[in-house]
C-alpha cells in the first residue's frame, strides 16, 4: 500500500528509524521508504527483526519493480 503522505515513526526505542520517512507497506510489517542519513535510495524496514535492508534503487525503479513493471512500463505479469 502506497500511504497518501509520507509518515515518520518516531520511536526512542528503536533508534535506526528516527531518521526514516516511509511512503508504503505491505500489510505484513515491511515498511518502505528513505533513510534521510544516507542518499535518496529506497530503504525497506522489517518490524519483527527491526533491521533496515537498504535497496540500492531510486524510488522509480523500486516501484516498477514492486508492480512488476519494466523500464518502459511494460506489464511483466504472467498472463
Amino acid at each position: 500500500m502506497i500511504y497518501k503522505s509520507l509518515r515518520t515513526f518516531s520511536d526512542n526505542e528503536i533508534e535506526n528509524i528516527n531518521n526514516c520517512i516511509f511512503f508504503g507497506d505491505n500489510f505484513s510489517g515491511y515498511l518502505s521508504g528513505f533513510n534521510l542519513n544516507k542518499n535518496e535510495t529506497v530503504i525497506e524496514y522489517f518490524t519483527g527483526s527491526e533491521e533496515i535492508f537498504e535497496t540500492g534503487k531510486m524510488f522509480k525503479e523500486y516501484i516498477r519493480e514492486e508492480m512488476l513493471m519494466d523500464k518502459d512500463g511494460n506489464d511483466l505479469r504472467e498472463n
